[in-house]
């Protein structure tokens, strides 16, 4: 008979979540070593478990995996993002919003802020006001004041945004509120400020091969490594 640990490791091959969820919970109450952060692994256990519920049309066991898996550890970053698009796709936009802003919070992304501001057009203020040190709130604040004619007031928070970071999101906004003023010169000179200074904004990537992701997974899609997605600042 297999040992748990490789018995684990045979759950994940199989993608088999529950029984994986189970073993573990065999090795911690035996004591047996991990070679891994047991809470950890619990909570990337559940949230696969929340995406196969997901992918199968069964939203309420996905949002109590996803619990779980909060209980486990309340700093595993993918747990917000994933409970609050659950809670878009079932149509309850406050507790969708509520979560991003906790989240926000205490990790203030692009992604986040890019998901609050679909479902609240109107929310950049109250994203500044929860992180007004956040690079990214006051890129939300100029796209706010480029949408009611305020360029120089846009301006101005671009130029606080770029004293703070120098990430690509700001440069492509710089850029949009160029093209916008007609300002074409301006336009090529930020263009070409951008392909030489700027750098990638934050995001989801894996750190076996780097590959770029657009959200996390318990696997990734390019290398198929196991717990390998983070979000890297």
């Amino acid at each position: 008979m297999l040992s748990i640990p490789f018995q684990i490791e045979h759950c994940i091959l199989k993608e088999d979540w529950i029984n994986a969820i189970l073993r573990l919970k065999e090795a911690v109450k035996s004591n047996i070593f991990l070679p891994f952060d047991h809470k950890e692994m619990f909570a990337v256990f559940y949230c696969a478990l929340a995406k196969q519920y997901e992918s199968k049309g069964n939203f309420k066991e996905a949002i109590k995996s996803l619990f779980r898996a909060q209980r486990y550890s309340a700093i595993f970053q993918p747990i917000n993002y994933l409970k609050a698009e659950l809670y878009i796709k079932l149509g309850k936009i406050r507790k969708a919003s509520a979560v991003l802003e906790a989240e926000y919070t205490v990790n203030p992304t692009p992604q986040s802020a890019k998901m609050y501001i679909n479902l609240n057009s109107k929310g950049a203020e109250r994203l500044y006001n929860l992180r007004p040190d956040c690079y990214f709130s006051y890129c939300l604040l100029a796209l706010s004041s480029m949408s009611s004619g305020k360029y120089d007031l846009a301006s101005q928070y671009l130029d606080t945004a770029m004293k703070k970071a120098n990430y690509m999101s700001i440069y492509f906004i710089v850029i949009q509120l160029k093209v916008t003023l007609q300002e074409h010169d301006k336009v090529i000179y930020w263009l070409n400020k951008m392909g030489s200074e700027a750098l990638p904004d934050p995001g989801w990537k894996c750190k076996n091969c780097n590959r770029e992701l657009e959200q996390w997974d318990h696997k990734c899609s390019s290398c198929n490594s196991f717990n390998c997605v983070y979000y890297i600042l």
